[in-house]
């Protein structure tokens, strides 16, 4: 559930991750709660589109990531 909630937030793709051996790891469909916690997350994936696209044209103009430091975001910060 953990890689479902930081995917949401700093993933261009939304995907889960079953890796090789599926029977060994908790997949989104193994119950109704992970199912659900799931849904959760994909709907505000979903309503973070804009902000994506966003983020995706300022990585076309100006090369910045679109996963970024808060030193980049935020240049006059002090330490």
């Amino acid at each position: 559930m953990r890689w479902i909630e930081m995917n949401t937030f700093s993933d261009i793709i939304y995907r889960t991750h079953p890796s090789n051996f599926p029977e060994f790891n908790a997949q989104i469909w193994d119950n109704e709660v992970i199912a659900n916690f799931f849904k959760k997350f994909s709907d505000i994936w979903i309503s973070l589109a804009i902000y994506r696209k966003e983020l995706m044209e300022e990585v076309r103009a100006l090369g910045t990531p679109v996963v970024r430091s808060l030193m980049l975001e935020f240049e006059d910060m002090s330490l």
